[in-house]
């Protein structure tokens, strides 16, 4: 294991490499520095982190644009409610309809992308296996009346 001080901000990468089950490269690296307030070192994210923070905004993004055209159409195709709750058979059945293709997107494929939306805060569960689509600096409740 390997540590490199920044001599401008004081933060301590600590990274390695030839390690038994994984490499972890400098631009990976976990930082730390002191913090006054707690009075120890504490974690303050990855090496890569502001580059990390640019890929997760875009998935974000791109995550949202996607999901509002899928919950847009489940409205358009008579979904009740403003903001309708969806299964991953129903979020299926709203893709092919967007994409105007024969045959439907398979829903374990449908659904792990809604989890991978849910992760990322594009989406809201409201039950099992049914998602909502979660506002932007809204509780979702607001949408569901």
């Amino acid at each position: 294991m390997l540590d490199t001080v920044d001599a401008e901000t004081s933060v301590s990468t600590m990274w390695g490499m030839d390690m038994r089950k994984r490499d972890i490269p400098q631009n990976q690296g976990f930082c730390f520095a002191w913090d006054e307030e707690v009075g120890m070192h504490t974690f303050k994210g990855r090496a890569a982190g502001p580059k990390a923070a640019k890929r997760e905004e875009k998935a974000v993004s791109e995550a949202m644009a996607k999901w509002e055209d899928v919950f847009e159409h489940a409205v358009r195709s008579g979904t009740k409610g403003v903001c309708p709750v969806l299964s991953a058979d129903e979020a299926a059945s709203a893709i092919q309809g967007i994409n105007g293709t024969k045959t439907k997107p398979k829903t374990d494929t449908v659904k792990k992308q809604m989890q991978r939306a849910e992760e990322l805060g594009v989406l809201k569960k409201k039950s099992p296996g049914r998602w909502a689509l979660n506002w932007s600096g809204q509780s979702g409740h607001e949408r569901d009346k």
